[in-house]
């Protein structure tokens, strides 16, 4: 058993250490929120899917087919206009299933049952169809859901992602600086995919 002193002694080496990690981690997140125009560029995605998009036939063709203000969106570039037309007809024919949607998990839920037998597509896409046509209900997410990237970075952070499909901010290590910088769960994934290799340089040392 440790001494009083000896474990009072490691708990301020600890917490040292800890303190190291979350303030690079800060660096991160600053430059994140303030630098590079991440956050405005999801805000503007959502602006054109709640605000232009006219109605719940167009969110889901343009989320099916990744378009983004005119322009196929750049996680998707790769895709076949086949693929995105498939899924595009098949999603349409769910719409009334997504109208009728709770919330973010049951509409992601809806998009992967409903394109998972379809070639090509994965996680990335569902996030991304599922995300847009929230935006559109008014249905963000609420929790941090993870994909190729953003479980890339997770790992990365050390954070226990086995077998699961999202993480709770309280699972992040120095979640109260996300808290600090108001980011919402769905910035933050964008923040562990855009700086998954940082990520392992400040916590795998």
């Amino acid at each position: 058993m440790l001494s009083k002193k000896a474990g009072e002694d490691k708990i301020k080496k600890e917490v040292k250490k800890d303190d190291s990690k979350c303030e690079q981690l800060e660096y991160l997140i600053n430059e994140y929120s303030h630098k590079d125009g991440y956050r405005e560029a999801i805000a503007e995605e959502i602006k054109e899917f709640k605000e232009v998009v006219i109605d719940i036939a167009e969110a889901i063709t343009n989320a099916a087919t990744t378009m983004v203000d005119g322009k196929r969106h750049p996680h998707h570039y790769r895709k076949s206009k086949n693929t995105l037309e498939c899924a595009k007809k098949i999603l349409l024919g769910k719409q009334s299933n997504i109208s009728a949607t709770k919330n973010f998990d049951n509409l992601h839920e809806i998009i992967i049952k409903s394109l998972e037998g379809l070639k090509y597509i994965g996680p990335l896409y569902y996030y991304d169809t599922a995300f847009l046509i929230g935006a559109h209900l008014d249905k963000l997410p609420e929790k941090i859901y993870l994909h190729a990237g953003t479980k890339k970075g997770a790992k990365n952070m050390e954070i226990n992602i086995r077998n699961k499909k999202y993480i709770e901010m309280e699972d992040i290590l120095c979640h109260e600086i996300f808290k600090k910088y108001c980011l919402k769960p769905y910035e933050i994934e964008d923040f562990l995919c855009i700086y998954k290799e940082e990520l392992s340089t400040i916590f795998k040392k």
